[in-house]
């Protein structure tokens, strides 16, 4: 159920996976007959399965998991983030799920008119009649499954924040995350907005930093882009709200944000944070307009490998007081 965008994507990717299945199973079926004969309504299922296959790889191309992975592993930590693929396991699971269904398709245009026989075209007719049935069935049972943890979700809603109150904030209750991903990240609640960055974990003293930004006389706020829900949260306006293209394979996450941010803004963000230049920093402070930094406490190790490349500069030439302010 959290975040959003794992929900999300695992629905539709599955719906599309099960309907490839369920039409790849009747055509199976289909297809034993002693004549061999086929009809052009078997061809429709086929071509329904290539279509979705394309479709398949279309919606997974826009979630893809910004991780450059190498080797033969990388065909592996795709799937296991999520749905979530990188190019090269997008490519090669999408032609495995479509590859029956070319088969089915390059076999049914070798039949022959003559093998057209009225018993034939009836079971072909009643094939793709079975799969509109299933097909409907398994996409009314995902539906209502997908309401009901949407309902679930609705009911631990906390508070809503922005103009358009889209970002929520939702309470993790003991009874709800025993036994789930979710037991050992000691926060009990979960920012979340469709509309921004995808959520993330919040303690208790982030929910209160949050209230207390509220109330500060700020409206822009420098800092990294990974803590802009609870800028946002706070009715401020962050520096930047997204990674930029130089550094867009650090994101290891989908997000509901489009556009990139430009590559000149991000170095100036991260020469801010690793400076150790009072003057340097008030001088990009007042290039953006902002009176205040916003440094969470869950920063880890890999924001500091972010910044490094959001600066184009590799850490083994960072000068010591620059590492020293950074750690």
């Amino acid at each position: 159920m959290f975040p959003w965008w794992i929900m999300d994507i695992n629905f539709v990717a599955s719906w599309i996976l099960l309907t490839i299945g369920i039409i790849s199973l009747v055509l199976s079926f289909s297809s034993v007959k002693r004549d061999g004969s086929y009809d052009n309504a078997c061809k429709v299922p086929a071509l329904a399965n290539i279509a979705l296959a394309i479709t398949f790889f279309a919606y997974l191309h826009q979630s893809i998991a910004r991780i450059w992975y190498s080797g033969t592993m990388a065909f592996l930590k795709g799937p296991l983030f999520n749905y979530t693929f990188d190019l090269q396991t997008l490519l090669l699971y999408s032609a495995l799920v479509a590859l029956p269904a070319i088969l089915s398709l390059l076999t049914l245009f070798r039949s022959t008119r003559g093998s057209q026989i009225p018993e034939a075209r009836k079971r072909s007719y009643l094939a793709l009649e079975i799969t509109v049935i299933l097909v409907a069935a398994t996409s009314v049972g995902l539906k209502l499954y997908y309401n009901h943890l949407n309902q679930q979700k609705a009911s631990m809603l906390v508070e809503e924040f922005g103009v358009n109150q889209d970002i929520k904030l939702y309470s993790l209750n003991e009874d709800f995350i025993h036994g789930t991903w979710m037991q050992d990240q000691g926060s009990p609640y979960f920012i979340d907005s469709k509309e921004s960055t995808s959520g993330r974990f919040i303690s208790e003293d982030t929910y209160s930093a949050i209230r207390f930004l509220k109330e500060v006389d700020a409206a822009v706020v420098m800092a990294w882009w990974d803590p802009t829900l609870e800028i946002e949260a706070a009715g401020k306006t962050p520096v930047i709200r997204y990674a930029s293209s130089s550094i867009e394979h650090t994101v290891a996450r989908p997000t509901a944000i489009n556009e990139l941010e430009p590559d000149e803004r991000m170095a100036d963000v991260a020469r801010f944070l690793v400076t150790g230049s009072e003057e340097e920093a008030l001088g990009i402070e007042e290039k953006y307009g902002a009176n205040l930094v916003y440094m969470p406490k869950y920063r880890g190790p890999g924001l500091f490998w972010a910044i490094t490349e959001a600066l184009d500069t590799q850490i083994g030439h960072l000068s010591d007081p620059v590492v020293e302010s950074v750690v």
